[in-house]
């Protein structure tokens, strides 16, 4: 097989945001750290009882559950710009940083 066999790509719909994620078919990505700015504690709490430290990363469920949360997000700020997934590829782990506290809409 070559890579491009050995290569996914998801389209992901949330809120109207459209989101390409190529994902490698035999290599999962653990969620390394997550950090979360601008978010109220229990939006925060809840986000990290779904996505936590050592779980295989999965960004269905990350969209998902913003869709699912919308209302308590701030409305000034574009979920694509709020939304960073930082590759380590040496560990296989991802950070997430989600930060709505810094980037309103323009």
């Amino acid at each position: 097989m070559d890579s491009v066999d050995q290569t996914a790509c998801f389209q992901e719909k949330a809120a109207g945001l459209s989101s390409l994620t190529s994902l490698a078919m035999y290599y999962h990505w653990t969620l390394s750290d997550i950090q979360t700015y601008g978010l109220d504690p229990e939006t925060e709490r809840l986000l990290k009882s779904r996505l936590g430290p050592g779980q295989v990363f999965d960004s269905v469920t990350l969209w998902k559950f913003f869709d699912e949360h919308k209302a308590a997000l701030p409305q000034d700020v574009l979920l694509n710009d709020a939304i960073q997934v930082r590759r380590d590829v040496g560990s296989a782990s991802v950070d997430l940083i989600v930060d709505f506290g810094h980037c309103p809409k323009s």
